[in-house]
């Protein structure tokens, strides 16, 4: 009955469930088939133990900018692969890898288009201001969740861009949602 059961991971996060395989999601992937654990069976519930991407300082679970919603859907792009395709809400999730400075444009671009006319350099300096990135992320290594682009506007993680940008770190994990 492994079909029927909402997968949870271990930090409770719903990654499938009743929702998405009543919208045609398809099976469950192989992926949380492979590792159940069985230990929260509760009201068909399964909790799964997904060993997501780790690199020393970013991690799909961690708890530096944690967005719940975002988070989830960066989890879901993981067990199918790296891309994920909402099957009823016209939007899809990726997980790509890009240069800091590229996702601080991408972000200069998003409030540009819905905020207003903003200079690199003045968004830079404005977030570096706000507070100490060195101080939150640094000793946090391990504990900083990825950076996300929604298509529609809206960005979460342009802080942690500019730290890394500031260390020197040539490649960051980013979740791009791209509604249609």
């Amino acid at each position: 009955m492994a079909g029927r059961k909402n997968y949870k991971d271990q930090q409770g996060t719903e990654i499938y469930d009743n929702y998405d395989r009543r919208h045609g999601e398809g099976p469950v992937p192989q992926i949380l088939l492979d590792k159940t654990e069985g230990d929260l069976e509760a009201f068909g519930n399964e909790t799964v133990h997904i060993e997501y991407p780790f690199d020393g300082i970013w991690a799909l679970d961690g708890q530096i900018g944690y967005a719940t919603w975002y988070a989830e859907q960066g989890k879901k792009a993981f067990i199918h692969g790296g891309f994920y395709e909402h099957p009823v809400k016209d939007y899809t999730v990726a997980i790509e890898m890009m240069y800091p400075g590229d996702y601080i444009e991408w972000c200069i671009e998003l409030f540009n288009k819905h905020q207003g006319t903003f200079e690199r350099e003045e968004i830079i300096d404005r977030r570096r201001e706000e507070y100490d990135a060195e101080a939150i992320f640094g000793p946090e290594r391990g504990n900083i969740s990825y950076p996300v682009i929604e298509t529609n506007g809206h960005q979460e993680g342009l802080h942690r861009a500019i730290w890394a940008l500031d260390q020197g770190i040539t490649e960051i994990p980013v979740i791009i949602i791209d509604q249609h």
